[in-house]
């Protein structure tokens, strides 16, 4: 296995989390699989967990099949040897979770959680937070997912990668880096905003209960164009 492993930390990849469902974590993955193929990259998606209805958005943004990664029913070997397979010819793997990040098939068991499949893969993880509400208390929140696992990597040492969704204003700079720690950086993509109000039809705010006409309406190409557009990489 430890081989093998080197072998996955070898491929460029990512992990998109929350800490509860309906935070935006699809959101967030479709505007990245949508942006990174429009620039010309080769992207390779996943979904942790059976889920069928993410992987059918993740073809539509990524131009390419959406596998899953799913640990509670399949063996985590092969759940690693399918990861590499899939995203061997790939520029990036965007990976997107299942819940919150620590959430499995117990309250006491990481099994098929998101955080199991970050450290199988040993990939960074993007925490998706629902920001409406909170202000420095985010900063708690991140700290505490950083420090609850030291075998999953919210984002790096220096950098805390995280998507603040929900304020019609993001955070300013200054108060995001103070809130997240003296060592790290929140970073807030006001835009991911911009781009569930353009299409209000084929998409979900956060909190709401999600709606996907579009899988049946044929609006996905006009949303992935939307994503690629208001995503900021």
């Amino acid at each position: 296995m430890r081989e093998s492993l080197m072998v996955a930390s070898t491929i460029p990849r990512l992990v998109i989390a929350a800490p509860h469902s309906h935070s935006g974590k699809t959101t967030v993955t479709l505007a990245l699989l949508a942006a990174l193929t429009q620039r010309g990259l080769r992207v390779a998606p996943f979904k942790v967990g059976p889920d069928y209805i993410d992987p059918q958005m993740h073809r539509q943004a990524a131009g390419r099949p959406s596998y899953n990664l799913d640990t509670y029913l399949v063996p985590a070997e092969r759940v690693h040897d399918t990861f590499c397979r899939v995203a061997q010819d790939a520029d990036i793997a965007i990976i997107e979770g299942v819940m919150g990040l620590f959430d499995g098939s117990s309250p006491t068991s990481r099994v098929g959680s998101t955080a199991e499949v970050a450290a199988l893969l040993q990939a960074p993880i993007v925490l998706v937070i629902d920001a409406s509400g909170m202000a420095a208390s985010v900063g708690a929140l991140i700290r505490g997912f950083r420090t609850y696992d030291p075998d999953v990597h919210v984002g790096s040492r220096h950098a805390t990668p995280g998507a603040l969704n929900g304020p019609g204003n993001p955070p300013s700079p200054s108060r995001s880096d103070h809130a997240s720690g003296p060592d790290s950086l929140c970073i807030a993509p006001s835009r991911i905003g911009a781009a569930t109000r353009l299409a209000p039809h084929c998409t979900y705010r956060l909190g709401a209960r999600r709606c996907l006409p579009f899988l049946v309406s044929g609006k996905h190409r006009y949303l992935s164009r939307c994503w690629g557009q208001y995503c900021p990489v």
